[in-house]
């Protein structure tokens, strides 16, 4: 069985999803992962900003439960259709912006934190499915995905770049920034799961 690895980078209602596996590694898939769920508003937070408290709790509360549930089955397809093709999915990165999401109140009280919440929404809810799904996470920062990428690979960054641009090129276009960094983050899962793992030191009676 070929091991694989998916990396996704989201954006506001979809992600980017590229799945790597082989040694060498190669693109075995690269898609748009929907991830709206019917009804579900555009600008969530900025929707519950306009509603009284009660409301917006309710909406912010419906809404995230209704995309969590549309992430889980679009992650479950694309890990299953891989297993049914012989590939054993190690790992699952998504890249973001890594930060502490404030309560709701907290959210809604400042324009700039209501947008970061709208992507950190999506972020979250795809995270979510990789947790529910038992996949091994790797949470990335968008900022330090390919210095990490090329530390866990032993490459120099012009190295690593060199690699990305290959995968690329094999697998022609589109290969934008999204499937780049979702390459990248690939790559990185694939890089820790074949790391020894670390011998289990028994403490001192």
């Amino acid at each position: 069985m070929v091991d694989a690895a998916i990396g996704l980078r989201p954006h506001t209602g979809w992600a980017a999803l590229v799945v790597l596996g082989g040694d060498p590694p190669v693109v075995l898939e690269r898609r748009r992962l929907d991830l709206r769920a019917p009804g579900i508003p555009d600008q969530l937070y900025h929707m519950a900003a306009e509603l009284e408290f009660a409301d917006a709790e309710r909406l912010v509360t419906q809404t995230v439960a209704a995309v969590r549930a549309v992430a889980v089955r679009a992650l479950h397809s694309a890990i299953e259709e891989h297993r049914a093709a012989g590939r054993r999915i190690v790992g699952c990165a998504v890249i973001g912006a890594l930060r502490q999401t404030p309560g709701l109140a907290a959210i809604l009280a400042s324009h700039p934190r209501i947008h970061a919440a709208e992507g950190d929404l999506f972020r979250g809810t795809l995270a979510d499915a990789a947790r529910a799904l038992r996949t091994q996470l790797i949470e990335i920062s968008d900022r330090t995905i390919a210095s990490d990428a090329a530390r866990a690979l032993r490459l120099s960054p012009p190295a690593l770049e060199g690699r990305i641009a290959e995968l690329g090129h094999d697998a022609g276009p589109p290969w934008r920034v999204d499937q780049k960094l979702a390459a990248m983050a690939a790559l990185l899962v694939l890089a820790r799961s074949r790391e020894p793992a670390r011998p289990r030191v028994k403490s001192r009676p």
